[in-house]
């Protein structure tokens, strides 16, 4: 009896020839999904370089070098013992995210920070102490992460922890798949201390962004092919958000002996004739022509005009 193995071939659907698909690993972010989300990590690389280097007094640069989808398992198999792992949730998305830092890079983050060196130190776990440090430097990780992925998701990055074994840090099934950012951390004036920082992001977590992402790669996509056309109408593409509209009438005069003898209840008669329609503006620009009137128990407009000039 033979086995049924788990690959299976099947025929694209455009051209000729063949393509392979693991079954069990399954792709599900697209290169499109995977370019996009190395692309808005800058501001992350960026951001957790500068806070780095306020806390360690030394130029600290990230510079991203790869971005793969894997299972979860392999990531954890890939990861030596000890290793700083920091977990983060980012809310509302669910699930935990993982960020892993190079330990000998840590400690020498460490050594930096108790008034040393900074130089290259042996692989080790670290201690008590080391590991309240090592929370404080991995505290950026969240506000970092927030701001990276504020152009798709409105989130609160948060520190749960840190840990130094991968078999503990479970945070999804073994099979899931996961996207994964490599960064290549150099510290200025410290030869011999350079590391990777690595960011896992579990497809359940990111899942609910897709669409955002996806609605950000069709624009992006549009712009760089120098396309000035859309096939979609721009209001599908902006989220609803309120705008003031402002209901002028004529500007009135009064004497200014009147105005200073004014008190509550006292009325004031207008140059604005009721039949005379009133401007509707949005800033200094008049956008609508509108008569006057109630609705209900409360004044209203009737738009009777629209100026698009």
């Amino acid at each position: 009896m033979t086995e049924t193995p788990n690959r299976a071939v099947v025929p694209p659907s455009t051209k000729g020839g063949v393509a392979s698909f693991d079954f069990r690993r399954p792709t599900k972010f697209s290169r499109e999904h995977m370019r996009s989300v190395e692309a808005i990590h800058e501001v992350f690389a960026r951001n957790l370089g500068s806070s780095l280097s306020h806390l360690l007094r030394t130029a600290v640069t990230l510079e991203a070098f790869s971005t793969d989808q894997i299972t979860y398992e392999d990531y954890i198999r890939s990861l030596p013992t000890p290793s700083v792992i920091s977990t983060l949730t980012l809310e509302p998305l669910p699930g935990t995210i993982v960020v892993e830092l190079s330990p000998q890079l840590a400690l020498s983050f460490v050594d930096r920070v108790l008034g040393g060196a900074g130089g290259a130190s042996p692989m080790r776990r670290p201690t008590d102490i080391e590991t309240g440090i090592l929370t404080e430097l991995m505290a950026p990780l969240g506000p970092a992460l927030s701001e990276a992925l504020e152009p798709v998701a409105e989130v609160q990055g948060q520190l749960l922890g840190v840990e130094y074994n991968p078999r503990f840090v479970q945070v999804v099934s073994p099979t899931d798949m996961v996207l994964l950012l490599s960064y290549s951390v150099a510290v200025s004036g410290s030869p011999g201390t350079e590391g990777i920082l690595s960011v896992c992001y579990p497809f359940p977590t990111l899942e609910p962004a897709l669409d955002r992402l996806e609605r950000r790669i069709q624009v992006e996509g549009r712009i760089e092919s120098g396309v000035g056309t859309t096939t979609k109408p721009f209001s599908s593409l902006v989220p609803e958000f309120d705008v003031p509209l402002a209901i002028r009438l004529r500007t009135s005069a009064i004497p200014a002996s009147e105005l200073e003898g004014l008190a509550v209840g006292d009325v004031i008669r207008l140059d604005h004739r009721i039949d005379e329609p009133a401007l509707g503006q949005i800033g200094d620009r008049t956008v609508v022509r509108a008569r006057l009137g109630r609705r209900g128990r409360r004044l209203a407009v009737q738009i009777a005009e629209w100026n698009r000039s």
